[in-house]
């Protein structure tokens, strides 16, 4: 009998892998933005004052400093709730203003508090009391009327070269009083805050479409309003000095702070980061 014997060896191989993996990490820094508003200062004062908020954050929260950058002329008794229709223009850095039946400006990049205003060359067609700058287009509403006009000016800004009615009646013919206008940071909607007939309006008119309609009515909190760079509406009241921040959907206001430097006739503000 013969026996035969099989061996049989099995190797295995065992393989590692090593997998790395590389974690990217992107920090991104939000830029600063200065808010810059300006008022000219109520109860019997020529004064233009300059608001700064170090941060949208600030703005939005209504902490502000203030510091004075120069004076229109021309303030009397018989114009006591002016200069007013204060309108900046972020493209040449002139600060417009109406006081004694007179357009002025003053460039706010290099003056400073004893700066004197200069008056611009030619008048506007009627007086006015609220003012915004769209595209270096001055746009007013008529004292004693509800006519939106818009002006331009020459090149540098400093002479009026045409006043049109571009709306005839904004409000149904009815007189706008104590309140303002502000344009948006889209350079194409115009909010306006303002009493007619004993009733306050919040409302719009686009400049693409010539629309005119209102928000809401028997709104309060509404003054002198404004815009800052990322689009929120403030409002500061003349009377109170309050400072609100406003729903432009709705045009409720939130109040902010009760800071009495908000007393200001008449508002405005750069719509970029300074």
């Amino acid at each position: 009998t013969t026996t035969t014997t099989t061996t049989t060896t099995t190797t295995t191989t065992t393989t590692t892998t090593t997998t790395t993996t590389t974690t990217t990490t992107t920090t991104t820094t939000t830029p600063a933005c200065t808010v810059v508003a300006f008022g000219g200062l109520s109860a019997g004062s020529q004064n233009i004052i300059k608001a700064t908020a170090t941060s949208l954050a600030d703005a939005a929260s209504g902490t502000f400093t203030f510091s004075r950058v120069g004076n229109f002329p021309g303030y009397t008794s018989t114009y006591p709730n002016y200069p007013n229709a204060i309108a900046y223009n972020d493209n040449n850095k002139l600060l417009y203003g109406y006081i004694a039946n007179k357009l002025y400006y003053i460039n706010v990049s290099t003056s400073s508090p004893s700066t004197t205003a200069t008056q611009v060359g030619n008048n506007l067609a009627k007086g006015t009391a609220a003012a915004t700058i769209v595209n270096n287009l001055y746009y007013y509403v008529a004292t004693g009327s509800d006519e939106l006009h818009v002006v331009t000016f020459s090149a540098n800004g400093k002479s009026i070269v045409s006043d049109t009615v571009v709306v005839a009646h904004l409000a149904s013919s009815q007189v706008m009083s104590f309140g303002d206008i502000a344009v948006d940071v889209d350079q194409n909607t115009i909010y306006l805050a303002f009493t007619a007939a004993g009733v306050s309006y919040f409302s719009t008119f686009v400049i693409g479409t010539s629309t005119y309609s209102v928000i809401s009515t028997g709104v309060t909190g509404l003054n002198q309003i404004f815009f800052t760079p990322d689009g929120t509406l403030l409002s500061a009241n003349t009377v109170t000095g309050e400072l609100y921040i406003v729903n432009k959907t709705t045009g409720a206001s939130t109040l902010l702070t009760t800071n009495n430097s908000w007393k200001w006739n008449d508002a405005t503000s750069s719509l970029t980061c300074a």
